[in-house]
C-alpha cells in the first residue's frame, strides 16, 4: 500500500460515461461503443503566488493573490476559485498511479513563467512583477479511462477528469 493526497470528487463512472456520450453528440461521434474501461490516479501540483506589481508613485504596489492547480505532466496551469486540499489515502500500488513529469521545483519555475503572460493580459501592468509562490504540493485526482469506437468506427482514447468532469486527451 502507498499513501496519496486526493481531492474527493463527485464524478463517478457513470457520470463520467454520460460526460463523453453528450461530448460524442456534440461532435456528431454518437453512438459510442465503449471497448475498455478503466481509472488512474493523475498528479497536480496546488499552491497559491502572490503577484506584486509596482505602479508609479506614490501608490503603494498592488499584491495580487491567485491560486493554481498546476497539470505535474504537461505543467498546464488552471486557476482555482478555492483552495483544494486533498485527503491521505492508502491505494494499492497495484492501481495505475501516474507519476508526476514535474517536480515541485518544476511546479515553480512553471507558475513562475506563466504568471506574468496572466496578469500582463488581465492586469495590464507595465513594470515587471515580483512573484512569490507557497506551498506547491502534489495532489492526485481520479481520472475515468474510456477506450472506445464511435459511430465511424474510429477508436479513441480519452479520460474524464472527475473533479472538474472535463474531458481530457491522454495517450494509450
Amino acid at each position: 500500500m502507498t499513501s496519496i493526497n486526493l481531492i474527493e470528487t463527485s464524478v463517478d463512472q457513470n457520470r463520467a460515461r454520460e460526460v463523453l456520450n453528450a461530448w460524442a453528440e456534440k461532435k456528431n461521434l454518437a453512438p459510442l461503443t465503449f471497448n475498455k474501461e478503466g481509472f488512474v490516479y493523475y498528479p497536480y501540483y496546488c499552491g497559491e503566488t502572490t503577484t506584486s506589481i509596482r505602479r508609479i508613485p506614490p501608490l503603494p504596489p498592488r499584491k495580487i493573490p491567485h491560486r493554481w492547480l498546476l497539470d505535474a505532466i504537461t505543467g498546464r496551469p488552471f486557476m482555482l476559485p478555492e483552495t483544494l486540499e486533498g485527503t491521505p489515502q492508502e491505494v494499492n500500488e497495484s492501481e495505475n498511479i501516474l507519476d508526476p513529469v514535474i517536480d515541485s521545483q518544476g511546479a515553480d519555475e512553471n507558475i513562475r513563467e506563466h504568471l506574468p503572460r496572466f496578469i500582463m493580459r488581465h492586469y495590464k501592468f507595465f513594470f515587471t512583477p515580483t512573484i512569490e509562490t507557497k506551498d506547491f504540493s502534489l495532489l492526485y485526482i481520479k481520472v475515468w479511462l474510456f477506450n472506445f469506437t464511435d459511430k465511424n468506427g474510429d477508436e479513441t482514447y480519452l479520460g474524464v477528469n472527475t473533479w472538474s468532469g472535463n474531458i481530457m486527451e491522454l495517450e494509450d
